[in-house]
């Protein structure tokens, strides 16, 4: 029995020693005087007591504080610090864990702090060591190409691909994908020791309705060469776009154009090609045994296998009914797309 208990114990400390990378390290704890956080935005406990604030310094989101007892109110996370609302009359110490440190107790009363005052603001300074490479890969392709990563509460290099790769023990982890004009997207990983994972994520453009109007009315409108349908009112993509208007026997129209949410109507006015005629559309096949076919996410109405039907030179998404797609680019000459 006690050779079973020995072997449990040393396993239970491989495990741990193995789930963790290092401890968090406490720096300093100091009272800030001048800090008024605590006299502003006053917490109180049931018993009308003012608490004190302890503010924790630390480039690390996912700090959890295990026992409520400990604060009151929640725990909140604002520009690299956590505030922390603690009554006076209970225990100095605030424990605390995070999926990828040691778990740890914060004693104030072993910095010289055995008594708190109600409305003052106490600052901890921590560090959190930069975690030993593990043996699993976490890789993360973004969407666009430009956007940033935040990994385990720090920021990524910037990738010329969009493609970032992290050297990880077994654990889980946060991210946030962010780029301008779009909608940030934030989750979590968990990966096992020897392992690799692979994530995709697209982030959707922040979009706004605008009325781009034409004196014709067929006209279709392009962004930075991707057709978003004919004119009238469209969701656009927020940010500085190249904006181009054309029709078939009409000099194309286009310009740059900020949108944005006071954006709410650009206009155009196409001439006349009298030279040339129907010098856009370009007649392209598309081969499918599905039932229809999408363009850019919209049936695309008058399509039958095999039959040629008229594009406007563009980049497209091609889809059917089971999800298959295809980018195409449609230029100047004719082709066939098998789908």
């Amino acid at each position: 029995m006690r050779k079973k208990l020995f072997v449990i114990s040393i396993l239970l400390i491989t495990f741990l020693t193995n789930s963790y990378s290092q401890n968090l390290v406490v720096k300093s704890v100091s009272l800030q005087p001048s800090d008024q956080t605590a006299i502003k935005q006053p917490v109180v406990t049931a018993n009308g007591d003012t608490c004190a604030l302890i503010k924790i310094k630390l480039n690390l989101e996912g700090l959890q504080f295990t026992n409520n007892t400990q604060y009151v109110g929640d725990v909140k996370y604002e520009n690299g610090e956590y505030l922390l609302y603690k009554s006076v009359y209970i225990s100095k110490s605030i424990s605390y864990q995070h999926p990828n440190y040691l778990p740890g107790v914060i004693d104030l009363s072993e910095y010289g702090y055995r008594k708190l005052k109600g409305g003052k603001t106490y600052l901890v300074t921590m560090e959190a060591p930069v975690a030993k490479i593990g043996k699993s890969i976490v890789a993360i392709k973004v969407q666009p190409t430009s956007a940033n990563v935040t990994f385990d509460g720090k920021l990524a290099d910037m990738s010329d691909d969009g493609i970032y790769e992290f050297p990880v023990g077994a654990g889980t982890y946060r991210y946030v994908v962010q780029s301008p004009d779009f909608i940030s997207k934030s989750g979590a990983v968990t990966i096992e020791e020897d392992a690799t994972k692979t994530l995709s994520v697209r982030l959707i453009p922040i979009t706004h309705k605008v009325d781009v109007s034409c004196n014709i009315s067929h006209a279709h409108v392009f962004v930075d060469n991707i057709d978003y349908g004919k004119v009238g009112k469209l969701s656009l993509p927020q940010g500085d776009h190249h904006v181009r208007v054309q029709a078939d026997g009409f000099i194309d129209e286009e310009r740059t154009v900020a949108i944005n949410n006071s954006t709410q109507q650009i206009t155009f006015q196409l001439k006349k090609n009298e030279n040339r005629i129907d010098i856009h559309a370009i007649p392209i096949t598309i081969i499918s045994t599905s039932k229809n076919i999408y363009k850019n996410n919209k049936k695309l109405e008058g399509w039958t296998s095999g039959s040629p039907v008229k594009f406007m030179p563009g980049e497209y998404m091609l889809s059917t009914d089971r999800g298959k797609t295809k980018i195409i680019k449609v230029e100047n000459t004719p082709f066939e797309v098998v789908l």
